[in-house]
C-alpha cells in the first residue's frame, strides 16, 4: 500500500479552527509547552505561526520572527502576525505588560528606592534601573576622578 502525499496547505488547514470573537485562527495540532503550535514539513519541525506568516507574506529574513499582535501563541491568523526581531518583541511585551521577567513584580530596587514612573529607567533589553541609584553611582564616579 502506498502512502498518498497530501498537499501541505490542506494538511495545515485541517488543524486550524477560526475563533469568531477574537478573529484568531487557533492551531489545534501539536503544540509545545509555550503554546506555539508546530508540525512536520519536509522532515523538519516548523512552527505553525511562522508557516502561516510565510505562506501569505513571503519568507522571513534571517533574524526575523513571526510576532503575534494578538498575544495568543497558538494563533495562526496571518493578519495577526508581523515580521520583527527579538528586541522588538521584548519591547512589545513590556508595553503590553506581559513581559515575564521574575523581578518585574518588585516595587523597589535592592536599596529600597521605588520603581515608579519618575524613578525607573527602562533599558533596551527589557530590564529596568533605579534612577536614584544611577545618579549616586555617577556622582561617586565623578568624585573619584572618573575611575573605578
Amino acid at each position: 500500500m502506498t502512502r498518498i502525499s497530501q498537499d501541505v496547505n490542506e494538511r495545515f488547514d485541517r488543524f486550524v479552527e477560526p475563533e469568531p470573537m477574537s478573529g484568531c485562527f487557533l492551531w489545534t495540532g501539536t503544540g509545545v509547552r509555550a503554546g506555539y503550535g508546530h508540525f512536520w514539513l519536509n522532515g523538519k519541525i516548523v512552527y505553525a505561526h511562522r508557516f502561516a506568516y510565510e505562506r501569505v507574506h513571503g519568507p522571513l529574513l534571517p533574524g526575523e520572527e513571526a510576532l503575534h499582535s494578538c498575544d495568543l501563541p497558538f494563533c495562526v491568523n496571518p493578519g495577526h502576525l508581523r515580521a520583527g526581531g527579538q528586541v522588538s518583541n521584548t519591547r512589545d511585551a513590556i508595553r503590553r505588560r506581559r513581559y515575564r521577567n521574575p523581578h518585574w513584580g518588585k516595587t523597589a530596587c535592592p536599596y529600597g528606592h521605588p520603581y515608579d514612573e519618575k524613578n525607573t529607567r527602562l533599558r533596551k533589553d527589557g530590564g529596568r534601573d533605579c534612577r536614584t541609584c544611577g545618579s549616586r553611582a555617577f556622582r561617586a564616579f565623578k568624585k573619584n576622578g572618573g575611575s573605578t
